[in-house]
């Protein structure tokens, strides 16, 4: 298996805890994207369990990914490997899939609780998470908004391009009719600097969850989202008897290595 992320990427660590659960061999190619400087940014978090895992890691510059890719799968074919190679964050149709039936869960057991959504608000990044739940509220004929907090791209067109195409692309798998632009909702205001930089809203957000229900939050992505979250009640999206689904989608392993700059504004 070979699959690609940021240094910290929750999606690699992911890859190499199945990869060890189902004996296969792992390579993960970890680009150093993100200008953070942590002295063991590339030691700790998801790095340090990456190894754990026993994945083999290749950590390169952002722009060798593509000729590292190429000289793995060589050496690896020519060992008589077989390779199969994921994209970034897991986010083709297949990986989007699991995010259908995700949206299936949350639906039902908002029905259990005897509520319907007003929106279901996210991280959204390489954008299986948000077309896959899209592609399953389609499904169930569900009008319920999914509101991706952009933590990724400072590109924001081609972000919402690609996620509206890919939703298309799992509706298509589901013999369902597609999408138009409208239907893709990202909020941009909540990314910082740059994808994995902190910013001071992530930090509030991050501590008030913790502070108040014991929830961890990430510093790229949930916390983000959180952030997010957060400034759009504040700004008034919702009134008060509404009832927001936030989808936690994970990464708390990288949190320690922002600690400075979670204190810092504490």
């Amino acid at each position: 298996m070979i699959t690609f992320g940021a240094v910290q990427s929750n999606h690699a660590r992911q890859t190499a805890a199945a990869c060890a659960r189902l004996g296969l061999h792992c390579e993960l190619i970890l680009s150093q994207r993100v200008r953070y400087g942590a002295a063991d940014y590339e030691t700790g978090g998801n790095v340090l369990l990456d190894r754990l895992c026993g994945a083999r890691l290749n950590i390169v510059a952002t722009a060798a990914v593509a000729t590292t890719l190429e000289r793995l799968r060589k050496t690896l074919e020519g060992e008589g490997r077989h390779t199969y190679v994921i994209p970034a964050g897991g986010s083709n149709v297949t990986g989007a899939l699991g995010y259908v039936r995700c949206a299936a869960e949350l639906i039902e057991q908002a029905r259990v609780a005897g509520f319907t959504p007003a929106a279901i608000v996210h991280a959204t990044s390489s954008g299986g998470t948000q077309a896959g739940l899209i592609a399953g509220l389609a499904r169930l004929h569900a009008a319920v908004p999914v509101i991706g907090i952009n933590t990724y791209d400072t590109d924001h067109a081609a972000q919402h391009n690609h996620i509206r195409d890919l939703t298309n692309a799992v509706l298509e798998r589901l013999a369902l009719p597609h999408i138009d632009s409208a239907h893709v909702h990202i909020e941009h205001g909540f990314l910082g600097e740059d994808y994995g930089l902190p910013t001071a809203a992530m930090a509030e957000a991050v501590r008030l969850t913790a502070s108040t229900e014991g929830l961890l939050l990430d510093p790229v992505y949930s916390g983000k989202g959180m952030a997010g979250l957060i400034g759009l009640i504040r700004a008034g999206r919702w009134h008060s008897a509404e009832q927001v689904i936030f989808l936690h989608t994970g990464g708390t392993p990288a949190l320690p290595l922002y600690g400075a700059d979670l204190a810092a504004t504490g």
